[in-house]
């Protein structure tokens, strides 16, 4: 559990709601605001849902001026690690400003995870077979194999695209395609 406590020392936000940003937290959350309930993301055991790599953002109504607010933040985590909350992240201000603070931390962290996937796609694109001479085809379908495979491990390791599948599933693909993609590149050197 993280607490803290705040005070709002005029009335800035008239015309806006309130946010909280929270960042990225691992697993799941419960965020509550002078003891009551403003948000969750995920489920707390027993009917454990981690969601990852969500930035969270809640908002509230209008917060009295020259009043104490106390921020509870319970975080559950089902394995230990660099998980939880990044309390220098945690942000309170008016909620156009932190919706516009999400997008660009959602928009960068998804380019970050997916760029070298991406990569690897537009790699393989290009070493397409009919890009290449006719006695280099085979080598032109592994190549392009390995970067399609590549793609596909690098997209499901961001959890980008398979956060909405069960994890099992998520891990086979990712496995799969790992070992495919070593397979391609191992015949292509030969």
């Amino acid at each position: 559990e993280y607490r803290a406590s705040f005070r709002v020392v005029k009335n800035l936000y008239q015309d806006d709601l309130i946010g909280i940003y929270l960042a990225q937290i691992g697993d799941t959350d419960k965020v509550a605001l002078d003891g009551i309930s403003i948000g969750a993301t995920g489920n707390f055991p027993p009917n454990y849902e981690p969601v990852l790599d969500e930035f969270r953002l809640y908002m509230t109504s209008h917060l009295e001026p020259g009043t104490t607010h106390e921020l509870l933040i319970s975080v559950y985590t089902e394995y230990v690690g660099e998980k939880g909350l990044d309390t220098s992240k945690v942000e309170v201000g008016p909620l156009s400003k932190l919706q516009n603070k999400k997008y660009r931390d959602s928009a960068f962290w998804y380019l970050f995870k997916l760029g070298p996937a991406v990569l690897c796609l537009i790699l393989s694109i290009a070493s397409m077979p009919w890009f290449s001479p006719k006695q280099d085809a085979i080598r032109g379908y592994l190549l392009f194999s390995t970067g399609v495979f590549y793609f596909l491990f690098g997209a499901g390791k961001s959890r980008i695209i398979f956060h909405h599948l069960p994890t099992d599933i998520s891990y086979k693909i990712l496995t799969v395609s790992a070992l495919l993609g070593l397979v391609c590149l191992f015949f292509y050197s030969i």
